[in-house]
């Protein structure tokens, strides 16, 4: 039987649809996000797909892209310095951010040869470690929880952060995050009012981030390091072992005798949970995170 040329036609077209289709429907969300007020980008802000792993980071540009996404899905938006906002999606979206309002601490002046240190959970002599990075392709923040001291008093500053980092490439960046615990032990709000970028070297390193010029006091309720990745294009190294490429810089986990939980945020959420040191999920861990403050 012969099939008429203007049939085919039809039937040609129709199969480029059916192929289409899925692709039209879980699409891919391009957007941006800006300072409302100024209109400028906002960098390394997350854009999360509420309540799933799926999300992005945005560039130094402020773009984000998002894949497998449809149209009228509802994002979580939150960046440093800014409040935290929904939008739903749309193949093509500028998110505009508010700038979040910061009450200030008093600064106070410590004088140089009265300064005292003191290390909390040194990092020095490692034996039993192991490393994380994100499971799937989306931000990712892990914490780990310091407790407010007697000692501290009120004149009492972060000095330094010591983290134990695994980096594949020649370096690869991720953002610390400095959060004051809440009364009932929650993560509440940032200490720091930008993005504190922190570039990890390639191979095992101690990381360090000197925070003294902050002039950031111990809060009451205890504090919050957090790790945060970024899913921007130069962190992101082929993993020889896996189809798929992973995130940099890993961090190191150590084994928590305590078994305590942690806060995480991820799916546009604060949340509490266990972290593993072995792949078998037998043994509870903590970030490999060292704290000095100085009074």
């Amino acid at each position: 039987m012969v099939i008429p040329t203007q049939f085919m036609k039809i039937l040609h077209t129709i199969s480029i649809l059916l192929v289409l289709l899925p692709i039209r429907l879980s699409g891919q969300i391009v957007g941006s996000v800006t300072d409302k007020s100024t209109g400028n980008p906002v960098p390394y802000a997350n854009v999360f797909v509420k309540g799933q792993d799926k999300g992005a980071t945005t560039d130094l540009y402020g773009l984000f892209k998002l894949n497998q996404v449809g149209q009228n899905t509802l994002l979580v938006i939150s960046a440093i310095g800014y409040e935290t906002q929904e939008a739903y999606s749309k193949e093509q979206i500028n998110i505009e951010l508010l700038q979040k309002i910061y009450e200030l601490p008093e600064i106070k002046v410590i004088p140089k040869k009265h300064k005292e240190k003191l290390t909390i959970d040194p990092l020095k002599k490692i034996k039993s470690k192991s490393f994380i990075s994100p499971a799937g392709d989306y931000p990712w923040i892990l914490t780990k929880f310091f407790a407010y001291r007697p000692e501290f008093g009120s004149t009492s500053f972060i000095n330094q952060i010591k983290i134990l980092t695994l980096c594949h490439l020649d370096s690869a960046l991720f953002n610390l995050r400095l959060i004051a615990a809440g009364p009932n032990g929650q993560p509440t709000v940032d200490l720091l009012n930008k993005n504190l970028i922190v570039s990890a070297k390639k191979g095992e390193k101690l990381t360090s981030i000197d925070l003294l010029d902050y002039n950031i006091m111990f809060p009451e309720y205890g504090l919050f390091v957090a790790y945060e990745w970024l899913t921007v294009g130069q962190n992101y190294y082929q993993n020889l072992q896996s189809p798929r490429s992973s995130l940099d810089p890993m961090i190191g986990i150590l084994p928590d005798e305590n078994k305590n939980e942690i806060w995480m945020y991820s799916k546009g959420t604060w949340y509490k949970s266990k972290l593993f040191y072995n792949p078998s999920h037998t043994i509870t861990g903590q970030l490999a995170i060292q704290l000095t403050w100085t009074k």
